[in-house]
């Protein structure tokens, strides 16, 4: 693991800079996502877990455009991710767009005794991201839920 810090980072949005630390880990450190269980399987039919397909390249090689996984709903409701969680988010300026980041650094606000939380997200694959990077922190109520389980993709 390397320890990498940012200072002054552009985020592209609206001129807006931003200073933070994070651990950077290669992805040979990361946990691998569990393939789909019973467990999870029957979560799913009871509509406890939703389903998402990969559709880009921003998670390679974590996930290849085709794998499907499933996500815990609101899981963050009441809780925070960990750092490098796998989430499934909207996109802060397009609703529409749902996507599946990583959580690479939190920011707190407590501001009138309300703690608010932000994280700053990226996709694996750097090159072939819209992250983070180009539209800035993401609030914690456009966290639609953390990534559980994937599907084996057939040939």
């Amino acid at each position: 693991m390397a320890d990498e810090q940012y200072q002054d980072y552009p985020t592209g949005v609206d001129n807006v800079h931003t200073s933070f630390s994070m651990e950077i880990e290669s992805p040979e450190d990361w946990p691998a996502l569990p393939e789909l269980s019973w467990a999870e399987f029957l979560l799913w039919v009871m509509g406890r877990r939703s389903r998402h397909r990969i559709e880009g390249h921003s998670m390679l090689p974590f996930l290849q455009p085709g794998d499907e996984v499933l996500y815990q709903p609101q899981a963050y409701r009441k809780s925070q991710p960990d750092l490098g969680a796998v989430v499934i988010v909207q996109h802060p300026h397009r609703p529409a767009l749902v996507m599946i980041k990583r959580v690479a650094a939190m920011d707190s606000d407590a501001s009138g005794g309300l703690q608010s939380h932000r994280y700053w997200l990226l996709g694996d694959n750097w090159a072939e991201s819209s992250d983070s990077r180009s539209f800035g922190w993401v609030e914690q109520s456009q966290l639609l839920g953390t990534v559980v389980c994937r599907f084996h993709q057939t040939p």
